[in-house]
């Protein structure tokens, strides 16, 4: 992958969210609600995992991170300590106040997580930190985290599952007027697809098949291909 991508990624973990909203951790106490956020993960042939070629472990490594994600299903579960009900909870954590809407009506269940109060560095007032939707089914979604006390977004994440099984996983970084998206397409059989975009254009792509073997492409900021290869398992 080129040198933006792991920029990107290494400041997605790093500073979009862990450095804000996950100061004070306020939500790690036992969850009390049975509506939970499910993301699915993305899985990959066993071969593909075991094979040394640096493209499938570059690969391989990006999709174990849109897995790493699922964590934060974790910041909307609501704690034992948490008062209200009707779709509304709020508990403390020190001087911050957090609260939590929820809704399940409309075929959609919802979160939204806002914050008052201080956490000892910064004050929040009525802050949107988070929020999320998803259907019913649990086939289709989408999480947005914000810009510490800004309405702007900061990173969102999509997914989606057709009618065939294939589920497509889409995670969006904003950077002042830069927007990098990595994009997943699994398939049922374990074959896929993983795109990475900076300002819509297409930066890099890898495919492999349902044993495992691969192609990948490289494009230069102008959408112009620069590189291509492949690997095998075999």
């Amino acid at each position: 992958m080129k040198t933006k991508l792991k920029i990107f990624l290494i400041l997605l973990i790093l500073g979009l969210f862990l450095a804000s909203c996950a100061k004070e951790n306020p939500t790690e106490p036992e969850k009390r609600t049975p509506t939970e956020l499910k993301i699915k993960t993305v899985d990959v042939p066993s071969a593909m995992k075991q094979i040394s070629d640096p493209k499938a472990a570059t690969t391989l490594a990006y999709v174990n991170l849109s897995n790493s994600f699922n964590s934060y299903q974790a910041f909307f579960h609501i704690p034992q300590t948490a008062t209200g009900a009707d779709g509304k909870f709020t508990w403390t954590n020190g001087g911050l106040s957090l609260t939590m809407f929820q809704d399940n009506s409309g075929g959609n269940n919802t979160w939204k997580m806002v914050f008052n109060g201080t956490d000892g560095e910064t004050t929040y007032n009525n802050w949107v930190a988070m929020e999320a939707s998803q259907s019913a089914d649990e086939k289709n979604g989408w999480m947005k985290i914000y810009k510490e006390n800004s309405t702007e977004v900061a990173s969102k994440w999509t997914w989606t599952t057709d009618a065939n099984g294939k589920y497509i996983f889409t995670l969006i970084s904003y950077d002042g007027s830069e927007v990098n998206k990595i994009e997943i397409t699994s398939n049922p059989d374990l074959s896929g697809e993983l795109r990475f975009f900076t300002n819509n254009v297409l930066v890099s792509k890898t495919t492999w098949d349902k044993d495992g073997n691969g192609q990948w492409w490289e494009y230069d900021d102008q959408g112009n291909l620069t590189d291509s290869g492949s690997w095998s398992v075999t």
